[in-house]
């Protein structure tokens, strides 16, 4: 009876301490879990103190940095700062957003701004990034390049066509077996189409804004030879004095030829007269 009842005894002692271990472990798990943020609640990560790793789960240095992670997600509510994580295989347009151009990247945020981690990726280096402070040290993104700024919202948008596109070229190519040079050419024409479209599209809006400009009135037959007539008389009127300069000088000139010849006359009498 007593070996019964110390076997019952041992028997829910070993149960308790399994049962509390399940708990403290599930709690553990459910604690240490990072956010997955996405392009529908990237949002979040503009308010509050955030942690955010960029990955792809084909990418070896991603699945090398896991199990360091998921521990430092374990610590971060003793350090009041929150753990996310972006898939960017399936968040594209966040990858551009955040010009992430390498992986695994990880970023601080604060409050809507923005810093690149580059430091090592271990825990212990993680932990004092944050316990330190060490991120005030870092230079913040600029403000043009934040994700919150239309050039990067752009740039995700740009991101995810890319996508879209590749998934449509897969689709002609795989599922109705056309040649690629065939998916190209029709990739090439719709473009032509669109910025075609989208020409017309802006001239109609600025004629509709700004208003057709008229062209300016042809003058007046009329005038012109008006104003022609007034440019030949004042053309005449102009030549005039010279006309009346140029006869003046002719007329001296022949006056003083005749003086001469009457003075050469007068010499020549005198001449006559003194030899006889």
């Amino acid at each position: 009876m007593a070996t019964a009842r110390r076997a019952f005894v041992r028997l829910r002692t070993t149960f308790y301490c399994v049962f509390f271990m399940f708990l403290a472990l599930n709690g553990a798990l459910v604690l240490g879990e990072s956010e997955e943020i996405t392009e529908d609640n990237w949002d979040i990560v503009l308010q509050g103190h955030w942690m955010i790793k960029f990955y792809a789960p084909w990418c070896p240095a991603c699945k090398n940095l896991r199990p360091t992670w998921d521990k430092f997600a374990v610590q971060a509510e003793t350090l009041n700062v929150q753990v996310a994580e972006v898939d960017v295989t399936k968040s594209t347009a966040l990858s551009g957003r955040f010009g992430i151009v390498s992986l695994p990247t990880i970023y601080h945020a604060m409050h809507g701004e923005f810093r690149l981690y580059k430091e090592k990726r271990k825990l212990d280096d993680l932990v004092e990034f944050i316990e330190q402070k060490k991120w005030e040290n870092v230079e913040p993104v600029p403000s043009w390049k934040s994700p919150g700024s239309f050039l990067m919202s752009g740039l995700g948008m740009v991101f995810k066509a890319s996508v879209v596109f590749k998934n449509i070229h897969t689709v002609l190519t795989e599922s109705y077996g056309l040649p690629a040079w065939g998916s190209y050419v029709l990739f090439g024409v719709a473009t032509v189409l669109a910025g075609l479209i989208l020409g017309m599209v802006l001239v109609f809006l600025s004629d509709f804004l700004l208003g057709v400009v008229s062209p300016s009135s042809p003058q007046p037959s009329g005038d012109t030879s008006e104003s022609g007539d007034a440019d030949d008389e004042a053309g005449a009127d102009d030549m005039k004095p010279e006309l009346n300069e140029e006869t003046t000088s002719q007329d001296d000139a022949v006056e003083n030829v005749s003086q001469d010849n009457a003075s050469v006359r007068k010499r020549t009498k005198k001449l006559k007269a003194t030899m006889e």
